[in-house]
């Protein structure tokens, strides 16, 4: 579209805002930006964690109270492991409690801004777009991820996590009438993590002199009962008054920063296993809906790992960063965006 083209044709602004679990925070960033330069979508469509801020910002919540809301958040226990992982490794009370407290009982009705989010059929494998009834039941079946959630039963149907799908949906927004689309990406390119140092610390109890100072070791949360384990064992040790025991529990740092290694013997964990997988797959689809965009705002370098969902500060103001240069460099758009429309009510 050009700027011409918008004399004749007002702009139906979309917001495409795609799928990638904590990255997904980059949507903060991005929103709050463009809410600073007066820009207001008519419709928006999101997948998996960008079906959470989209509901949130459809239901009339400022971007930066959505920012305050994420930095806030105790992630640590939200996405809290299952402790008979059967169907999910994460509790969905926890999930559920966090989607409650932020949609509360909103249904897409009472939203200021016309919203959809995507899931997909876990039977047939394709595309749900889901606009109507319960908010917290449609965006909790959009964010499902196969083997991390449980699979969101509505109606007849199980649905899982729209990324299978439609990582960044721009094809909805179309579909819902918008004719200028802002497409927002928050999958690197693999190659760009290529070679880049992984983070999966988790706090483990392993000072000395004081059980209860947390260090940091280098291991995934899948194996982190295994690691506690370890730790509960030797401070029991430590209760016994033999001196053969005393370098044992001397050791204890040593011995938990060393243990996710002898249980990992160097293999990538399970967790980092299905998040490269996911994001190999993920990325390729999001490149092929993006191509449907007027507007691309995507990371230019890795964000944070996953399920890194502590780091919030920090993809948030990658967001930020990010969208302010998509706007400095791309002219058409923001002309378009700022002088040739009526933004939506707030």
């Amino acid at each position: 579209m050009t700027v011409q083209a918008v004399a004749t044709n007002k702009v139906k602004l979309g917001y495409a805002l795609g799928g990638g679990a904590a990255r997904g925070l980059f949507h903060i960033g991005v929103l709050n930006v463009l809410e600073e330069f007066g820009i207001v979508p008519d419709i928006i469509v999101g997948t998996s964690m960008g079906a959470i801020v989209g509901a949130m910002y459809a239901g009339g919540i400022k971007a930066s109270e959505i920012k305050q809301i994420a930095l806030q958040v105790d992630w640590r226990q939200t996405i809290r492991l299952s402790s008979l992982p059967l169907v999910g490794l994460v509790q969905e009370k926890w999930i559920m409690s966090l989607l409650k407290s932020v949609l509360q009982d909103s249904k897409f009705s009472h939203l200021k801004i016309p919203f959809a989010c995507v899931a997909a059929d876990l039977d047939s494998g394709k595309q749900v777009v889901l606009n109507s009834g319960s908010l917290v039941e449609a965006v909790r079946a959009s964010i499902s991820i196969p083997g991390v959630f449980a699979p969101a039963k509505i109606g007849k149907h199980y649905l899982v996590d729209g990324g299978l799908v439609n990582v960044v949906p721009v094809s909805v927004c179309q579909d819902m009438g918008a004719n200028f689309i802002i497409g927002v990406n928050v999958i690197p390119d693999p190659e760009i993590c290529d070679g880049q140092k992984k983070d999966n610390s988790i706090p483990l109890f392993a000072d000395e002199n004081d059980l209860e100072k947390p260090i940091v070791a280098d291991a995934s949360v899948v194996f982190r009962n295994r690691v506690h384990k370890i730790d509960s064992a030797i401070k029991t040790l430590a209760l016994r008054p033999r001196p053969t025991l005393r370098g044992l529990v001397k050791r204890r740092p040593l011995i938990l920063s060393a243990a996710p290694k002898l249980l990992l013997r160097d293999r990538p964990n399970v967790l980092e296993v299905v998040s490269q997988s996911i994001n190999i797959v993920e990325y390729h689809i999001a490149m092929d809906n993006l191509k449907l965009a007027n507007m691309v705002i995507t990371p230019n370098r890795e964000t944070i790992g996953l399920w890194q969902f502590h780091r919030a500060a920090d993809v948030i103001a990658l967001g930020e960063e990010t969208a302010r240069e998509a706007l400095r460099m791309d002219d058409v758009a923001r002309i378009i965006l700022t002088e040739n429309r009526v933004t939506a009510p707030r």
